[in-house]
């Protein structure tokens, strides 16, 4: 499955602070798992986070900074959609998770677009840290939503990628 999330992984990066509010997927965005011909559905909280922290190595420097990265993590969720053809969801279905990241407490931080293929990242700031995030990257035929909740720092988050769960992502586009 083609995850092109051109700045998914970094951006998710971004989450520092408490716990965050996180964002409700409307009804609309739930039912699309009846008509995609393949979704990805992670729902990790704290104790999923925990026990997922045990499979990890104290020996190999990527899985001991991955771990380090997860304790202080209170949920990550990840939701994919993808289609067989193209429309089969709608800008008012994206939209109405857009309509949840409103200031003065969410920010778009990041936009990126190449033709019909669409990422933003949504950063929520309370006290002057970045208290949560989602990362929203649209394609004709696939729909990306990734929040994740806990501190977490950029330089840290490549350790993540294709661990405990989470779905590889690759940057950029592949041949």
């Amino acid at each position: 499955m083609k995850v092109n999330l051109l700045a998914a992984t970094l951006a998710a990066s971004l989450v520092t602070g408490a716990a965050a509010q996180m964002v409700k997927l409307p009804p609309a965005i739930e039912a699309l798992s009846r008509t995609a011909s393949e979704t990805v559905d992670v729902t990790m909280d704290a104790s999923m986070i925990r026990f997922a922290e045990r499979f990890l190595s104290d020996r190999d420097p990527d899985q001991v900074k991955a771990k380090r990265i997860l304790r202080g993590l209170n949920a990550i969720y990840v939701k994919t959609f993808e289609f067989s053809t193209d429309g089969a969801y709608t800008a008012s279905d994206v939209d109405s998770v857009r309509d949840q990241l409103r200031a003065p407490e969410w920010s778009r931080i990041v936009q990126a677009r190449d033709g019909k293929d669409n990422v933003e990242v949504f950063t929520k700031i309370r006290g002057g840290e970045i208290d949560g995030m989602l990362v929203l990257a649209t394609e004709p035929r696939e729909l990306t939503i990734v929040q994740i909740d806990g501190p977490i720092r950029p330089e840290e988050l490549a350790s993540l990628n294709g661990r405990v769960g989470l779905p590889r992502i690759r940057i950029g586009k592949t041949k």
